[in-house]
């Protein structure tokens, strides 16, 4: 599609490498294991701060346009998109179409946000019914 000027990138395809390999094998693994909140804000914070510096360089911004967080009945699926996604916007980058990869990365991010999203609110409802049956617990009959 649309080619940018040279635009330096080796260090954030460097950066990708460790927080896109992690990722992929948290996929890999989700038949036996479900990633923990703590297991995925390392790879978010990493796809966040890359779309910002990639941002910055291309100077490109999309002020004033919200963006949905992503949601799923199953928020693993959200990290098979993130993978997905981070491996084609990697691909991109590599291949020096930075605009593409840039919309890409942004969408693993956002899926990445959306896994953290849904585990949160798991973790709020489970607080919430604790907190419940142990109030009931106490009441007398």
């Amino acid at each position: 599609m649309t080619s940018t000027p040279k635009i330096r990138t080796d260090d954030l395809r460097l950066e990708l490498a460790g927080p896109s390999h992690d990722l992929e094998l948290l996929v890999q693994n989700l038949q036996t294991v479900i990633p923990t909140e703590d297991q995925v804000w390392p790879i978010y914070a990493c796809a966040e701060k890359t779309v910002a510096k990639l941002k910055l360089r291309l100077r490109v911004e999309r002020p004033g346009i919200f963006q949905e967080i992503p949601t799923s009945k199953k928020p693993e699926q959200l990290l098979v998109l993130a993978a997905k996604r981070l491996k084609a916007g990697i691909l991109n980058m590599d291949e020096g179409r930075l605009l593409e990869s840039l919309e890409l990365l942004r969408e693993s991010r956002n899926h990445l946000r959306g896994y953290l999203a849904e585990k949160r609110k798991a973790r709020l409802r489970q607080t919430r019914q604790v907190a419940v049956s142990s109030r009931s617990s106490r009441s007398p009959s």
